[in-house]
């Protein structure tokens, strides 16, 4: 049983880098104190905490994934990937390099301090917002994007 949680804590690891888009998961790691000591702990995840485009749902998919209690774990990687699979995806965002979001019918665009939210080429008043600073702009933007990826 252990080797079975061991392989869900590993796939656990898997999805936290990617859904967080690490490419250099060597120097975010290195980012710690001591990482090694985190990982023993299992305080990793917690002490990198997720970006903000990560829907809550699938941070707690992830967070008992990798559980540093072995019996709060999914049991099997099967059952980790049932309840992945539970998950109801409304829009595949992508994050493109001038830090806009896009998807099918929709955009998120961050210009200076406005936020500007396009569903077939029109405004959504209710998400679209100004801001002080750029960085609370692009963190609304990516909390829009958390918001609005699952179906509830």
């Amino acid at each position: 049983a252990a080797e079975r949680t061991d392989d869900v804590c590993r796939a656990g690891m898997t999805l936290f880098r990617l859904v967080n888009n690490y490419s250099d998961w060597k120097a975010v790691r290195d980012s710690l104190p001591d990482w090694r000591t985190s990982v023993m702990k299992g305080t990793l995840i917690s002490e990198l905490g997720f970006e903000d485009f990560v829907p809550e749902k699938l941070r707690r998919i992830i967070q008992r994934c990798c559980n540093p209690n072995t019996a709060k774990r999914f049991h099997t990687c099967a059952d980790f990937r049932q309840f992945l699979e539970k998950l109801n995806f409304a829009h595949l965002w992508e994050r493109h390099v001038d830090g806009n979001w896009r998807c099918l019918d929709n955009e998120i665009v961050v210009d200076k301090h406005v936020v500007e939210h396009l569903v077939k080429g029109r405004r959504r008043r209710a998400n679209c917002r100004r801001f002080k600073t750029s960085d609370e702009a692009f963190r609304f933007a990516s909390q829009l994007v958390a918001e609005t990826m699952l179906d509830s």
